[in-house]
C-alpha cells in the first residue's frame, strides 16, 4: 500500500530557471546588487559567480548542504565583505519572491497532486533547495499548499539530495516504511538512485528537459519512467494493493454497473482502497449455448445453477488467493447478514459473492468450495445479485479510508440501539422545528438526547433488539 508520495521540485513541479540559476550561480551577485553595488562593480560579477559556484561543488562533494543566506555570507567573507546578517536576509527574500513571479506549473504535476491527496495518498516535496521559502511561496502560488504535507529541502536538513540519508529522514519524520513511499523527479541521480537506496520506489519523468552529466550519472534504474507526471501519479495509484478485493460471480454483470459506478463505491474504487470485481459464470460453460443451468435431480419445479462453471470460475479467478478468499454464496436459507458479520469480512481482504438464481445453486458447489451462505433478510428474492450488492456495500464502507471513522462509530447496529434521529437545514419546514437542543451547541446535552432518542426509536422499530439485550 502506497501512503507517501515525495516530489522533487524544480522541473517536476515548477519550471523557474530564474530561481534555478539564483540557487546555482547568480544569488550573491543580486544580493549584493541589492546591498552594495559600488563593490559589485569593483570586484566583477564573474568572480562572485566563481566563488559561489566553488562553494556549491564543495556541497555536492561533501554532502553537507548549507541555507541560501549563509551560503551568501560565506562568499562575502571570501572577499573580505561583512554584511549584517539581517540585511543579507531582506535582500535574498526580495530576490527569491520576485522570482515567484516567473514560476510556472510543469505540465500535469498540479493535476497529479491534486490526484493523488484525493485518494489519500499523503503528499511531500523534497528539493535540493538552498532556500526553503521559495517552495513555500510558489506552492501556494500554484494552489496546492493545502495538498502537500510537507517540504524537505536540502538546506533544511543539512543534508544534500545525492545522499540517502535524506530519504531516510523525511520517511522516519513522516513515519511510513520505505516499501510505501515513492519518490517522482526528473534526475536519475537525485531523484531514483538516492529515493531507491532508502528502500523506496521512485519514478523518473524527463519531462523533455536537458539533463546534466552530474545529474545522470548513475546506474539506478528507474522503478518506472512516465512521460508526464500525471503519468507517474497514476503509475503510483497502480501499485496500490487494494485493502478489500470483491470478487462477484453472477450469469447477469449489467445489474451492477450503476451500483459500482456510483457515490461511495466508485470513489473508494477511485482511491484504490477496494476493488469489486464482476465475473459472468457463463463464461466458464462448456457447451456453445453457455448453459449454466440444468433440471433438478428428484424433479421439482424450476432449474438449478450448475456446479462446474461455478466452481471453476471461483478457482481460475481467485487462484493462490483460494485457501483463504472467504466465499459466500447468497441464499435465502443462509445465516442472517448482520453488521458484526460485515465487519469481519471488511477485514478478510479478499471475498468472493456468488449470485444464485433459480431455484438455487448444485450443493456440491458449496461443499467442494467450503463456502459460507448469507441471507439479507427472511424473504425470497429472483436472485443472489442484490443481496450481493446489499453486502458489497456494507462491507466496503467499512474498509479504513472509504468514510470517515467519526460516521461509522454513530451507525445503527453498532450497539444496543438503531442510530438517532437527523435534521439539517431548513430549520422550521412545513410547521414542524429542529429539536431545540441540536441548536443549542451544548455538546452534552446533545449527546444525552440523542443517546434518549435512540432508545425510543428502537423501541418504535426494532423492539427485538431490545428484547434480545
Amino acid at each position: 500500500m502506497i501512503e507517501l508520495v515525495t516530489f522533487d521540485f524544480h522541473n517536476t513541479i515548477a519550471h523557474c530557471d530564474d530561481w534555478f540559476q539564483l540557487e546555482i550561480r547568480m544569488l550573491p551577485v543580486a544580493v549584493l546588487e541589492q546591498l552594495d553595488p559600488e563593490t559589485l562593480t569593483r570586484i566583477g560579477s564573474e568572480e562572485i559567480v566563481a566563488a559561489y559556484r566553488t562553494l556549491r561543488m564543495s556541497v555536492i562533494e561533501s554532502g553537507v548542504e548549507i541555507e541560501a543566506i549563509d551560503g551568501v555570507d560565506r562568499v562575502f567573507r571570501s572577499f573580505d565583505l561583512i554584511y549584517d546578517r539581517e540585511a543579507i536576509e531582506d535582500a535574498v527574500a526580495g530576490v527569491m519572491g520576485r522570482s515567484v513571479t516567473l514560476a510556472s506549473p510543469v505540465p500535469t504535476a498540479i493535476e497529479a497532486i491534486r490526484f493523488l491527496r484525493e485518494r489519500d495518498i499523503r503528499i511531500g516535496v523534497v528539493s535540493s533547495a538552498v532556500y526553503h521559502p521559495f517552495l513555500e511561496w510558489t506552492l501556494e502560488r500554484f494552489g496546492v499548499a493545502d495538498a502537500v504535507e510537507f517540504i524537505v529541502t536540502s538546506a533544511s536538513a543539512g543534508i544534500y539530495k545525492s545522499n540517502p540519508e535524506l530519504y531516510r529522514g523525511v520517511l522516519a519524520e513522516a513515519g511510513v516504511q520505505p516499501d510505501h513511499a515513492v519518490h517522482i523527479g526528473d534526475s536519475a541521480r537525485w531523484d531514483i538512485w538516492s529515493p531507491q537506496q532508502a528502500g523506496m520506489r521512485a519514478v523518473l519523468v524527463p519531462n523533455g528537459e536537458p539533463i546534466s552529466p552530474l545529474q545522470h550519472d548513475t546506474d539506478a534504474t528507474p522503478d518506472h519512467v512516465a512521460e508526464t507526471v500525471l503519468d507517474a501519479a497514476e503509475w503510483v495509484l497502480g501499485q496500490q494493493a487494494p485493502r478489500l478485493t470483491i470478487d462477484i460471480f453472477t450469469l447477469f454483470p449489467p445489474m451492477f454497473t450503476g451500483v459500482l459506478g456510483e457515490s461511495i463505491l466508485k470513489r473508494a474504487h477511485a482511491k484504490g482502497l477496494i476493488d469489486i470485481r464482476v465475473h459472468d459464470i457463463r463464461d466458464w460453460t462448456h457447451d456453445k449455448h453457455r448453459t449454466a443451468d440444468d433440471t433438478p435431480y428428484g424433479g421439482g419445479a424450476g432449474m438449478v445453477m450448475k456446479a462446474p462453471p461455478i466452481v471453476e470460475a471461483v478457482e481460475e479467478v481467485l487462484g493462490d488467493d483460494l485457501p483463504n478468499a472467504h466465499i459466500a454464496i447468497m441464499s435465502a436459507g443462509g445465516r442472517r447478514f448482520t453488521q458484526e458479520i460485515a465487519q469481519e469480512l471488511s477485514e478478510h481482504g479478499r471475498i468472493a459473492l456468488i449470485c444464485g438464481h433459480y431455484e438455487g445453486i448444485d450443493e456440491r458447489v458449496s461443499e467442494i468450495l467450503q463456502a459460507d451462505e448469507l441471507s439479507i433478510g427472511d424473504y425470497v428474492l429472483t436472485g443472489g445479485e442484490l443481496p450481493a450488492m446489499v453486502i458489497a456495500d456494507t462491507i466496503s464502507r467499512l474498509v479504513p479510508g472509504v468514510i470517515t471513522e467519526e460516521s461509522i462509530l454513530d451507525e445503527s447496529h453498532l450497539g444496543e440501539y438503531v442510530e438517532y434521529p437527523h435534521y439539517t437545514r431548513p430549520q422550521e419546514y412545513r410547521g414542524l422545528e429542529v429539536p431545540e437542543v441540536l441548536l443549542s451547541g451544548h455538546h452534552a446535552k446533545i449527546a444525552e438526547w440523542r443517546a434518549d432518542q435512540a432508545k425510543l426509536r428502537t423501541a418504535k422499530w426494532r423492539p427485538d433488539l431490545l428484547k434480545d439485550n
